[in-house]
C-alpha cells in the first residue's frame, strides 16, 4: 500500500535549449507514522534536471513541496521534441509503497550558423577562387543559400552549390568562382571588394567581406619578350631564305653525286652476287665429295665384315677388373668397368641411325662395413654424354642409412645449346626416377641450389643425374654434380 500521494504542478512543460523551466512536486504523507521520502527523476531529461530537496521528512497527514528544475544545454546534439519524464517517490519505512508521477518536457528548436571564407583574398588575371565553410550549431536541419554581390558591379560571383543542406553539428563547404567583367592588358593590380551572404530560415543573414586582386593580362616586361620573339622570327625567316638559295645553287652538283653513288652501289651489288654464287658452287662440290667418300667407306666396311666376331678380354690389376665385349653385325659394343665400390656400365648400340645410351652408376655398399658414416656427408657424380645421346649418373643409398640432402651444386663443363641436366630421385621399386630439377646447359656454368627443407633419401632410393646432349653438334656434354647433407643411421641397420 502506498504511503504518499504525489502531485505535479504541471503535466506538460516547455523549455528552450539553454533556458530554464521548473515544476513543483507536492508529496502528502498518508501513513500513520513519521516517514522520510526520497525523490528521484527518471527518463532522458534527468541529466539536465536537479531537485532542491531530494529527501523530505513528513508527519502523518502532512504535505510538502519540492521544486524540480530543467536546464537543457544549447547544443546541436539536444534534439527538439517531447520527452517523457517521471518523478519517483519512495518511502524509507515502506519500500513497496513507491509512487511515480509522470509528465512531458518539450524541448524547443534553435538555429545557429557560422561562416568563414578560406581565404578572404583571391588573386588572378581571368578568375579567382575562394572557399566558404559553413558550420551548423543548430539542433535542426537547415537549408542555406549562398550568394555574392559586388557593389561596383566589376565582378561576377558564382557559388557552387548555391543551396546547401546543413545538418546539426556538421560543416559544409561551398566553392566561390569570381570572374572580372573586364580585363586590362597592362598596369598595376586592381583590388575589387565584394560581399558573400549566407542566409537560412530563422537565422539572421551572415555577410562576409572579401576581395580580389586582379592582375593585368600582360605581366611586367612582356613587351620586351614580344619584341625579342619578333626579332627571332625575322631572323629565322632570313636564315631560311639564305639556306634555300644555297641549296638551289648546289642542287645540280648534289644530283650528279647521287647518280654516281647509285651506279657504284649497283656495281658492288653485282660483284657481291657473283662471289656468292661462286661460294655456293664450291660448297656444293665439297658436299658431293664428302658424300662420295662416305659411300666408299661404307662399302669397304660392309665387304670386310661378313661375319660376327666376338672378342672378350679380361685384365685384372690390383683391385680393378675390366671386361670388354665387342660384337659386329649391325655393330653392338658393350663394356663394363668395376673399380672398388664404384661400378660403371657403358652400352653403345649402332644401327643405320646411331643411338647410344651411357649410364654411370655409383653402387651402394652391400655389407654393414660399407655403410655411410653418420654425420655430414658430401660426394660428386660426373656424367658425360656424346652429341645426340643421354647419360645417367646414379648414387644408391645403402641399406641401414638415410641421407638428408641439403645442398646441390651443378657444374657445367661444356655449354651446348638444346642440352639439359635433370636431377631426381628414384624410390625403391619405382620404374623411373622423379625429377625435381631440370636446367639448360646452354648458358649454365656453375650454380648452387641450397635446399631450405632437407630432402630425405631413404635406404634403397637412388639419386639420379641425367644429361641429354643435343644432336647435330660435335661437342660432348658433361657436368659434375656435387651434393651434400647429413647421413642418418637407421635403427636396426
Amino acid at each position: 500500500m502506498a504511503s504518499a500521494i504525489v502531485l505535479l504542478s504541471e503535466q506538460k512543460l516547455f523549455v528552450e535549449p539553454g533556458g530554464t523551466v521548473t515544476c513543483q512536486v507536492q508529496v502528502h504523507n498518508t501513513s500513520p507514522i513519521v516517514e522520510q521520502f526520497h525523490l528521484e527523476i527518471l527518463g532522458e531529461t534527468a541529466k539536465w534536471a536537479r531537485i532542491d530537496s531530494e529527501a523530505i521528512s513528513l508527519f502523518p497527514n502532512t504535505s510538502r513541496e519540492a521544486i524540480v528544475t530543467w536546464i537543457p544545454p544549447r547544443a546541436w546534439h539536444v534534439s527538439p521534441g517531447e520527452l517523457p519524464f517521471a518523478i519517483r517517490v519512495s518511502a524509507a519505512n515502506n519500500p513497496d509503497g513507491t509512487i511515480t508521477a509522470e509528465g512531458i518536457l518539450e524541448v524547443g528548436q534553435f538555429r545557429d550558423l557560422k561562416a568563414e571564407l578560406i581565404p578572404e583574398v583571391t588573386m588572378g588575371r581571368r578568375k579567382g577562387k575562394l572557399g566558404l565553410a559553413i558550420d551548423s550549431f543548430s539542433n535542426v536541419p537547415l537549408l542555406a543559400s549562398v550568394s555574392g554581390r559586388d557593389p561596383s558591379d566589376t565582378l561576377q560571383v558564382m557559388a557552387k552549390p548555391r543551396r546547401v543542406e546543413l545538418l546539426p553539428g556538421t560543416t559544409s563547404f561551398v566553392n566561390l568562382h569570381i570572374v572580372p567583367r573586364r580585363r586590362y592588358l597592362r598596369g598595376p593590380q586592381r583590388n575589387s571588394r565584394f560581399k558573400v551572404t549566407v542566409a537560412a530560415e530563422g537565422v539572421e543573414p551572415i555577410i562576409l567581406d572579401a576581395s580580389m586582386l586582379q592582375k593585368p593580362v600582360l605581366p611586367k616586361g612582356s613587351f620586351m619578350v614580344i619584341a625579342a620573339l619578333l626579332l627571332l622570327g625575322v631572323w629565322l625567316l632570313v636564315r631560311n631564305e639564305i639556306k634555300n638559295a644555297a641549296v638551289a645553287a648546289i642542287q645540280p652538283q648534289l644530283a650528279n653525286q647521287q647518280h654516281q653513288n647509285i651506279a657504284n652501289q649497283m656495281k658492288l651489288n653485282a660483284v657481291s652476287k657473283a662471289a656468292t654464287k661462286a661460294n655456293q658452287k664450291a660448297n656444293l662440290a665439297n658436299q658431293k665429295a664428302n658424300i662420295a667418300a662416305s659411300i666408299v667407306t661404307a662399302k669397304s666396311k660392309s665387304t670386310t665384315t661378313t661375319s660376327t666376331t666376338t672378342t672378350t678380354s679380361t685384365t685384372t690389376t690390383a683391385s680393378t677388373t675390366t671386361t670388354s665385349t665387342t660384337t659386329t653385325a649391325s655393330t653392338t659394343t658393350t663394356s663394363t668397368t668395376t673399380t672398388a665400390s664404384t661400378t660403371t656400365t657403358s652400352t653403345t648400340t649402332t644401327t643405320s641411325i646411331p643411338t647410344s645410351t651411357s649410364t654411370t652408376t655409383t653402387a651402394p655398399p652391400t655389407a654393414a662395413g660399407n655403410q655411410l658414416t653418420p654425420g655430414p656427408y658430401s660426394d660428386a657424380i660426373s656424367v658425360a654424354a656424346a652429341p645426340g645421346q643421354v647419360s645417367q649418373g646414379l648414387f644408391v643409398i645403402p641399406s641401414g642409412n638415410a641421407l638428408d640432402l641439403t645442398d646441390i651444386i651443378i657444374e657445367n663443363l661444356t655449354q651446348v645449346n638444346g642440352s639439359t641436366v635433370q636431377v631426381g630421385v628414384q624410390p625403391p621399386g619405382a620404374p623411373s626416377p622423379k625429377y625435381f630439377f631440370e636446367m639448360s646447359l646452354s648458358q649454365l656454368t656453375s650454380q648452387d641450389f641450397p635446399l631450405t627443407t632437407p630432402l630425405v633419401l631413404p635406404q634403397g632410393s637412388t639419386f639420379v643425374i641425367t644429361v641429354s646432349c643435343s644432336g647435330g653438334g660435335t661437342s660432348a656434354c658433361g657436368t659434375n654434380v656435387y651434393f651434400g647433407g647429413t647421413v642418418q643411421l637407421l635403427s636396426g641397420g
